[in-house]
């Protein structure tokens, strides 16, 4: 994948190596299904990936994936994406994800966009401009029922800082970090604080440059890490370096509804 020397990506090579990427995977699965007796195509298009960038939509279709035809409806398929994931190191963590087998049109369209657009599978297809402009949401986003403002985008222009509003059930708890380059900053420089409805998520970024909010949920009788479930992307025009940092707080400190005095910094000159 980083090397852009893919090898052979034929169903008996993929099977062979037990290597592939994107083409490899759908190919496979294309050959398996249609062994099965069910006509499936594989799909290219541009993918909210490892590494994406919104400039990516202008070169060629940058994945692969597949729709699957059972009982005369036809479904969509990333059988990529459904094993596993890239980690920071790069690396390939294998892991079953049944998100993306069967996918939602409405949900998938979000960070899949097809060459052509009836594989959309949508009543009324949305533009490259559209695909562009939405929020980079993950699997986590619509399992525990978050939702965003309206005015929520991929990418956003502000000066300093950001506030907004995500919704969330009773039982989902946010948790929210801001990176810059790949490095994640210091978690005084973001918090996620229950308010009605959901959530107040709000960053202040030190410095001009780009940056990611990157909101994580879990449910409150889950156990293990907080997942991805939305990333925005800032592009700042200066910051605010002399900002005391928002204090470190945990989920009680909300449930047990708690508070602390205007202007209470994580740095206390």
């Amino acid at each position: 994948f980083f090397t852009d020397i893919c090898g052979d990506d034929s169903p008996a090579a993929v099977l062979k190596s037990r290597s592939a990427v994107c083409g490899g995977y759908s190919n496979l699965f294309r050959e398996l299904g249609r062994q099965a007796g069910l006509e499936v195509v594989t799909v290219e298009g541009w993918a909210k990936g490892f590494g994406y960038d919104m400039k990516d939509l202008t070169s060629d279709p940058n994945h692969a994936w597949s729709a699957v035809k059972i009982d005369g409806t036809w479904y969509l398929v990333d059988s990529t994406w459904g094993a596993g994931s890239l980690n920071k190191d790069r690396e390939f963590e294998p892991g079953f994800q049944p998100y993306y087998w069967l996918t939602a049109p409405e949900q998938f369209i979000n960070n899949h966009l097809p060459v052509d657009s009836r594989w959309q599978l949508l009543p009324a297809p949305i533009t490259r401009a559209e695909y562009a402009s939405s929020p980079s949401l993950s699997p986590p986003f619509y399992d525990y029922g978050l939702g965003l403002p309206e005015s929520a985008v991929a990418l956003t222009r502000v000066a300093g800082r950001t506030t907004l509003v995500v919704s969330a059930p009773p039982d989902v708890l946010l948790s929210v970090a801001v990176e810059q380059d790949g490095e994640r900053l210091d978690r005084m420089w973001a918090y996620a604080q229950r308010k009605d409805a959901g959530y107040e998520v709000g960053a202040v970024f030190p410095g001009p440059g780009q940056y990611d909010l990157i909101i994580f949920a879990k449910r409150a009788n889950e156990a293990g890490a907080y997942k991805d479930a939305v990333t925005l992307v800032y592009d700042v025009s200066q910051g605010d370096p002399a900002f005391a940092g928002y204090p470190l707080t945990f989920p009680g400190f909300f449930e047990y509804g708690l508070s602390l005095p205007p202007g209470i910094g994580a740095i206390t000159r």
